[in-house]
């Protein structure tokens, strides 16, 4: 997939969870985490994926969602974010 499509996919799933469509909102004049959103790190310098979500406080506010630090290739990024979409669709019923 190219990274529009995979950032399409995990907006996608943002959505199918219920958690917030963007990482930070203006609220009083300033920006505030959204809890829960889930982005892909595609950091250009370390090379590879992960999917991260944001966290309510701290520095960068971001934890690995996956539990391991190591990031994936996009083939293995592609068929992580499919193997959550299909046990979505199972769970769902369609």
């Amino acid at each position: 997939m190219k990274r529009s499509e995979l950032d399409e996919s995990v907006n996608r799933l943002n959505k199918r969870l219920c958690r917030p469509d963007t990482a930070s909102s203006l609220v009083d004049g300033e920006y505030k985490q959204n809890q829960g959103h889930l982005y892909l790190d595609h950091n250009g310098y370390y090379g590879g994926y992960r999917l991260e979500q944001m966290l309510d406080k701290g520095v960068g506010g971001f934890a690995n969602n996956n539990g391991c630090e190591a990031r994936m290739t996009n083939t293995e990024i592609t068929a992580y974010l499919r193997g959550i979409h299909d046990a979505l669709d199972t769970i769902s019923g369609g």
